[in-house]
């Protein structure tokens, strides 16, 4: 449709004030105050009202990890009306990273000054310090992707480490695919790889892309046993059923042929 603000504002506003419902969830309605936050703040339909913007983002920041990044480019830049605080800029940067870890991109486009940029960095390295592996993993992964913070391949591996050591789930995933692919001049360790997308696949933040790793790796390898059961740990069963004519035991296909038959019934 064309862009019609006006109008938008109007239903946004009703939606902001309805209650869950079985199709309309509370993340909608969180989502539907995120919308007039960024309608106070660019003067979509209506006058620019930051004070207005920052209160809708601050009610769609309970659930909403855009909310908490507009929020924290307020305290970032301060105003009028809202004081400067870098602080907790940076503490709901780094929790809109934590509620949604891939928006990354986002962050990158919010701390666009170097002065930011060392700011972030010294705030992670002081959640770091107090044993937060999470902290660790976004410094040790944004050091080496060159993302946020420049590329620093040593310091960049040992912060992972560290993370990995914590067993932290994002940095077992970073790893093995550092290993499975020699990245940043490491050496291809596939052993290796394989035992860290095994255990990524045990945590419920990692486990989809670490077991389809883990399936299509095996699958290459012939070892259809192995790659049907990783499939099956994600629930790709159609992937899974494509494996049972390539199985050499009559009766392991049997038994998981039965399986898939229960879950296409299902």
């Amino acid at each position: 449709m064309q862009i019609h603000h006006a109008q938008a504002i109007s239903w946004l506003t009703e939606l902001a004030g309805m209650t869950p419902s079985r199709t309309y969830s509370l993340e909608d309605i969180y989502y539907a105050y995120f919308l007039l936050g960024k309608s106070y703040e660019n003067g979509f339909g209506v006058r620019i009202d930051p004070a207005n913007a920052f209160k809708n983002y601050a009610i769609a920041a309970i659930e909403n990890p855009a909310a908490r990044l507009a929020l924290g480019r307020f305290f970032l830049r301060g105003s009028n009306s809202i004081p400067k605080d870098t602080e907790t800029g940076y503490m709901l940067i780094y929790s809109a990273y934590l509620k949604d870890p891939s928006i990354l991109s986002d962050i990158q486009q919010t701390i666009v000054t170097s002065d930011h940029i060392s700011g972030l960095e010294n705030f992670m390295k002081k959640q770091a310090e107090l044993g937060d592996s999470d902290a660790y993993y976004f410094l040790g992964s944004n050091m080496l992707d060159g993302t946020i913070f420049a590329y620093q391949k040593n310091l960049g591996m040992q912060y992972l480490q560290k993370a990995l050591d914590m067993k932290n789930p994002y940095a077992f995933f970073r790893m093995a695919e550092i290993y499975e692919q020699g990245l940043f001049g490491e050496s291809i360790d596939t052993e290796q790889a394989l035992s860290l997308y095994e255990q990524a696949a045990g945590y419920p933040q990692t486990r989809e892309k670490a077991a389809r790793r883990l399936a299509d790796f095996y699958q290459q390898e012939r070892d259809y046993e192995k790659a049907f059961d990783y499939y099956v740990m994600i629930e790709d069963y159609a992937s899974a059923k494509e494996l049972l004519p390539f199985f050499s035991d009559s009766e392991s296909m049997g038994e998981r042929d039965l399986f898939i038959r229960v879950k296409d019934f299902q």
